[in-house]
């Protein structure tokens, strides 16, 4: 019963890990990536493509780093990262 209990948390949390691997690679190439802030919440629309598979969640992903100044190819890569795709 504890398994079966535990298992949802298993589940869960290598998807957490994608948005983080977004995030912390913002952070290794300088930016500043708060809690709760709107990196993170982009870095999330590319976690939750991985579970929908729908192309504009990578586009807000992008788009939403890139209006906070992330340059292109670094907003590209973070996005992939969220995404499990790299």
């Amino acid at each position: 019963m504890l398994l079966a209990a535990a298992a949802p948390l298993l589940m869960a949390s290598p998807a957490q890990a994608w948005s983080w691997d977004c995030q912390q690679y913002l952070r290794k190439m300088g930016y500043n990536v708060p809690i709760g802030g709107k990196a993170y919440k982009s870095c999330n629309y590319a976690e939750e493509w991985y579970v929908d598979h729908d192309p504009v969640l990578l586009f807000h992903c992008r788009a939403g780093l890139e209006d906070l100044d992330v340059k292109h190819s670094y907003a590209v890569t973070a996005c992939k990262k969220g995404a499990n795709l790299l």
